[in-house]
């Protein structure tokens, strides 16, 4: 029994690298997060989002699951070859260094690649611009004001 002792040790070593290089593995090579696509639009709030319901359900056909307009996301389903994915569409409210007004739209679907995302990001631009005309035009950019006197000038302009 005595001359295996070597063996079975070396064997429990194998077994311990083996465990610690997996471990490692997960580590420098996580699995790839969900993708999530976005497109920022300058069209009103209040006239995007019942676009995108019916857009989503109508258009593209997909189930509605949950949605929150005060929240600004939707829960849909896309179901593909016999599956079944979850996706959500967030509109957020966002302003640029211009303070423009504009919404942010993030789509993700779980399990597909981006390239879908993406396609329906822009065929929802194309339903908005047809149905809305152009977005609205940026706000001219406020001339800049000219600095306001030093209180040293004043005091060298006075008798």
């Amino acid at each position: 029994m005595t001359t295996h002792a070597p063996m079975i040790r070396a064997a429990r070593m194998g077994a311990v690298i083996a465990a610690g290089l997996l471990a490692l593995g997960t580590i420098l090579w996580p699995l790839p997060a969900a993708a999530r696509s976005q497109k920022k639009l300058v069209y009103a709030y209040e006239q995007v989002w019942p676009a995108a319901i019916r857009f989503l359900r109508v258009d593209e056909g997909f189930e509605i699951a949950e949605k929150d307009i005060d929240a600004g996301y939707v829960l849909f389903v896309v179901a593909e070859d016999g599956k079944r994915f979850r996706g959500s569409l967030e509109i957020v409210r966002v302003t640029d260094e211009r303070d423009q007004p504009s919404l942010l739209l993030i789509v993700g679907i779980e399990g597909r690649p981006d390239y879908m995302e993406q396609g329906i990001l822009e065929r929802f631009e194309m339903k908005l611009r047809a149905e809305l005309g152009s977005p609205r035009p940026a706000r001219p950019t406020p001339a800049p004001k000219p600095p306001a006197p030093e209180e040293d000038d004043k005091a060298k302009k006075r008798p």
